[in-house]
């Protein structure tokens, strides 16, 4: 067991185990100490696994649904403020962003991905720690404060004095601990208050479907 609870349900978490198992591991699956993860590792897999509601769990509370479960495997993060009721925010496959009663274009998450930068590191080496401390694969070099971002193959903001560099399939990781920690630290009040600072920026902020 982890000692921190599912970011969801708040079940206990287990570690999640990659590559072919050996018969100490199968054992300890038994017993319900550790979970599977399958005999292939992408280098930015989940760490933990909720045996209650079947999330993998990241680093910085980010989860992922069991590719089995409806849906499938949708990045998500609780979004906790100081007051009022928890909320989620997601990312789907397409790359648009579910935030509680708003929906962002997977168009404009570039954008989201630099403000939310801006606003919550003072550059570079800030980033580069933050994303360090969570497992999210990167490169840096330089530092300086951010002066715009590149999609490619990678999501890349630019510094005045180099750059850090993301994987593209690890962004939406990022895009969602950064919303977490903006909400957690009160730097807004809550998803209305993003979403309205997003939109005042010229993000397109739309009611989610159904919604």
């Amino acid at each position: 067991m982890t000692g921190h609870p599912c970011p969801r349900c708040r079940g206990a978490l287990v570690p999640l185990r990659y590559g072919f198992p050996s018969g100490e591991t199968m054992a300890a699956a038994r017993r319900g100490e550790v979970a599977l993860g399958g005999c292939t590792a992408t280098g930015d897999d989940p760490r933990w696994r909720c045996p209650a509601c079947r999330l993998g769990v990241y680093p910085g509370g980010v989860f992922a649904a069991d590719e089995d479960a409806p849906g499938g495997p949708r990045l998500a993060v609780v979004l906790a403020p100081a007051a009022g009721p928890p909320g989620e925010a997601s990312v789907d496959a397409a790359g648009a962003l579910a935030l509680g009663p708003f929906t962002v274009p997977a168009g404009d998450a570039p954008t989201v991905d630099l403000m939310l930068m801006v606003q919550r590191f003072g550059g570079g080496a800030d980033v580069a720690a933050w994303l360090a401390a969570r497992g999210v694969p990167h490169r840096a070099a330089g530092s300086g404060p951010f002066e715009g971002v590149a999609v490619g193959d990678e999501v890349v903001l630019r510094l005045a004095g180099g750059e850090v560099a993301v994987p593209r399939e690890s962004a939406a990781r990022v895009v969602l601990g950064c919303l977490a920690d903006v909400i957690a630290d009160g730097t807004f009040s809550g998803v209305d208050d993003l979403a309205g600072w997003l939109a005042e920026h010229g993000v397109e902020v739309l009611p989610a479907r159904g919604g």
